[in-house]
């Protein structure tokens, strides 16, 4: 973006990236900084973009994954600009912003799981997620909910044939089985593109792209942030 001489910053709107309002022409030219993903913000960068704003406001979920960083940072210099204002804790106290507590992604018997567990049980479903089904009618994994299926695998540690193999003769079974989605929607057959495999090992990754149906999507959860399914698959390789 440039920035000629004499140029008018009322009543605009800007958009970039940390670079942007790090610059030294837009400082303290803007009212208010509106930051996204504040949890993959490193707080140095916030502190450069500061200079451009009288006011910041952070959006976003410190639970999320973090902005990758390197070496060793004194202090809370390594932390995220949500983590520091946090200050330890889960959620963010009432004092300090607004926590939005509904959640359109997880039913309540994923959602209670995950609220109890990372979100200081203040995590509701919304009233969408009660309109979404799948019947799979398998007696190994719940229509709703978290399921575990044991496997009998030794020395494994970032790759799997026995879980590819088990995750494969699944997706198979369920390929055309009902499901549901929100709103007026009508029931339907589940196809290819309704599973997400993830696993924390880009060679267990490779070896699920090798032996899974074309089209199912398979990542490291880097890839997959934000994203949903109707079924989502955690492959966790290790043996122990």
């Amino acid at each position: 973006m440039l920035f000629r001489s004499g140029f008018d910053f009322s009543n605009l709107l800007f958009a970039g990236t940390a670079w942007l309002f790090s610059d030294e022409r837009l400082n303290k030219k803007i009212d208010y900084l509106f930051i996204d993903e504040a949890g993959q913000v490193s707080l140095a960068n916030t502190l450069a973009m500061s200079t451009s704003t009288k006011n910041i406001i952070l959006i976003g979920d410190q639970m999320q994954l973090s902005q990758p960083i390197k070496g060793i940072h004194a202090g809370d210099s390594g932390k995220s600009s949500l983590e520091y204002l946090l200050s330890g804790y889960d959620t963010i106290p009432p004092n300090k912003g607004i926590f939005l507590n509904k959640t359109r992604r997880l039913n309540h018997k994923i959602c209670d799981y995950i609220s109890e567990s990372f979100y200081d049980s203040r995590l509701k479903p919304h009233e969408i997620t009660k309109e979404r089904y799948v019947k799979l009618k398998s007696a190994i994994i719940h229509d709703e909910g978290i399921s575990m299926i044991p496997m009998n695998h030794t020395n494994c540690s970032q790759k799997s044939d026995e879980e590819a193999k088990q995750i494969n003769s699944l997706i198979k079974s369920f390929m055309g089985k009902k499901c549901k989605d929100s709103g007026t929607e009508k029931e339907r057959e589940m196809n290819i593109e309704d599973f997400l495999v993830v696993s924390p090992f880009n060679m267990q990754v490779n070896n699920l792209y090798r032996n899974l149906p074309t089209g199912v999507k398979i990542g490291t959860i880097d890839k997959f942030q934000g994203q949903e399914a109707k079924i989502v698959f955690i492959s966790m390789t290790s043996s122990d």
